[in-house]
């Protein structure tokens, strides 16, 4: 069995501390938006990803009680 050297490249073993850190476009922040500046979309972001979190949330668990409801309506009939 052959052993693959995972260490890096000679080249990049002198570089410093500065070059190892990653480079990333600088964040762009959106304005915050009012309730007057909302336009035709009732929700704010935020507004729209607590809803749907809180629909992911409870899907599961409501998904299960119908599911049990529908076989035991089926056992009991």
């Amino acid at each position: 069995m052959k052993m693959i050297d995972l260490s890096p490249q000679p080249q990049d073993k002198s570089s410093g501390p500065t070059e190892l850190q990653p480079r990333h476009d600088p964040a762009i922040i959106a304005p915050v938006k009012t309730s007057q500046s909302r336009g035709w979309w009732p929700l704010t972001h935020d507004e729209a990803e607590n809803g749907i979190e809180l629909l992911s949330r409870w899907a599961g668990p409501a998904v299960l009680l119908i599911v049990l409801a529908l076989i035991s309506w089926w056992f009991i009939d």
